[in-house]
C-alpha cells in the first residue's frame, strides 16, 4: 500500500519502532486474504444484527455489483458523539480485480430467515463422504438403484458433515460404501440402514 524506501536506502536496524515510516519500515502491506468492510451503524440497531448477520457489500466507485459477506466483528465501545458502533463484515468471495483496500462502500444487512422458513440442514455421518481427487461424493440410493452424488461439505459436527449442497432431505446415503461399488448396481436397504449388495 505504500512504500517507504527506495532502493538504496540505508535502514537502521535497532531504532525506535515508529508506525508508518518509521527508521525501520519498508514497505506497508495488506493482507487481501480476509477483505473486510468497516462500518459505524446506529447503536439502536445493534439488537438486530449479530455475529454471522449475512451482509451484502457494494463498493461507491461499483454501485452495479454487490459481494455477499458477514458480520465478524462487533467492536466493544460505541461512540458517545455519532450515536453508533462499528462493525466489520468479512467479503466471501472479494474479486480483488475490483476491490482494493481503503475503498468507499455501502452495507446493507439482510434479514435472517426464521426458523420456520430456514431449509433443513442435512448432516450425514463422515462415513459416508467419499474424497477422490478434487471432487466429493457420497453414494445415494435411490429405487434400489445405487447413483454417485457430487456434493459441497459444510461444517463438521458431533452428528457428522453437514452437507450444503447435493442431498435434499429425505435421500437415502450409503453410510459404509464398499471400494467396489459403482453407479447403476442394484442394492437392496436393511433394516437397519446398512445396504446390503445384491
Amino acid at each position: 500500500m505504500k512504500k517507504y524506501r527506495e532502493l538504496g536506502d540505508t535502514i537502521n536496524f535497532g531504532c525506535q519502532i515508529q508506525a508508518g515510516g518509521g527508521a525501520t519500515d519498508i514497505a506497508q502491506l495488506a493482507d487481501t486474504d480476509d477483505m473486510r468492510a468497516e462500518v459505524d451503524i446506529n447503536e439502536a440497531d445493534i439488537a438486530k444484527v449479530g455475529i454471522g448477520s449475512p451482509v451484502v457489500v457494494a463498493l461507491d466507485s461499483y454501485p452495479d455489483k454487490q459481494f455477499d459477506a458477514a458480520l465478524v466483528k462487533v467492536y466493544p465501545a460505541a461512540d458517545r458523539q455519532k450515536g453508533t458502533v462499528k462493525i466489520e463484515a468479512q467479503i466471501a468471495r472479494p474479486d480483488l480485480q475490483i476491490i482494493k483496500p481503503e475503498m468507499s462502500a455501502k452495507v446493507s444487512f439482510l434479514e435472517n430467515q426464521s426458523a420456520a422458513t430456514q431449509r433443513p440442514r442435512i448432516t450425514v455421518p463422515e462415513t459416508a463422504v467419499r474424497v477422490e481427487e478434487s471432487e466429493t461424493y457420497v453414494w445415494t440410493v435411490r429405487k434400489g438403484i445405487v447413483q454417485r452424488v457430487g456434493v459441497v461439505r459444510g461444517q463438521k459436527t458431533e452428528a457428522g458433515i453437514e452437507i450444503k449442497q447435493g442431498l435434499n432431505d429425505g435421500d437415502i446415503v450409503v453410510i459404509s460404501p464398499h471400494a467396489n461399488l459403482a453407479n447403476g448396481r442394484k442394492v437392496s436397504v436393511g433394516a437397519e440402514s446398512n445396504g446390503e449388495m445384491k
